[in-house]
């Protein structure tokens, strides 16, 4: 399955909250401060998780909006 192509962030309309399980992270080695969703493995829960979501900077000020993300 290819990456969408996005030219630009106002054209995203979907939204992905966090469940219960999952957590809200800041990614500062890989792609440089980018806030990801991270669903944790079934085995090292504290230590390792699969990404599955990067949100963008509206996203993000969507969220803080909604008082979800309160890091910076």
């Amino acid at each position: 399955m290819g990456k969408k192509k996005v030219l630009s962030e106002r054209d995203l309309k979907q939204m992905v909250y966090p469940s219960e399980n999952d957590v809200l992270c800041v990614v500062q080695k890989m792609l440089g401060y980018d806030r990801v969703l991270v669903s944790p493995w079934d085995f090292q829960t504290e230590d390792r998780g699969e990404i599955f979501w990067r949100y963008t900077r509206n996203q993000v000020e969507q969220m803080r909006k909604e008082d979800i993300l309160k890091i910076e």
